[in-house]
C-alpha cells in the first residue's frame, strides 16, 4: 500500500469503529430489554470489526457492556 492508500484505509478504520460505537450505544439506549439484561448480568455487548481483507473479527474493547475485557488474542480469523 502506497501512503495514500494507507491513510485511507484509516479512515475507513477508524469511520467504521466510530459508526460500531454509536451502534452499541443506540442498542443500549434504545432497548430497554437488552440495557436490563447488560444492566443485571445476564447478557454482554461487545462491538466487533470484521476486517475483509484479512478475514479476522476485532474484538473492540471499548465497547464492552456488561462483560469482561477480551483479550486481544480473542479476535478470530474466519
Amino acid at each position: 500500500l502506497d501512503g495514500k492508500e494507507t491513510k485511507d484505509r484509516s479512515d475507513t478504520d477508524n469511520i467504521v469503529r466510530l459508526n460500531i460505537q454509536r451502534s452499541v450505544r443506540e442498542i443500549l439506549q434504545k432497548s430497554t430489554a437488552i440495557s436490563a439484561l447488560v444492566e443485571s448480568g445476564q447478557i454482554g455487548i461487545v462491538g466487533m470489526m470484521y476486517d475483509v481483507t484479512t478475514g479476522i473479527c476485532h474484538v473492540m474493547n471499548e465497547t464492552s457492556h456488561g462483560i469482561a475485557t477480551i483479550e486481544p488474542e480473542a479476535s478470530h480469523e474466519t
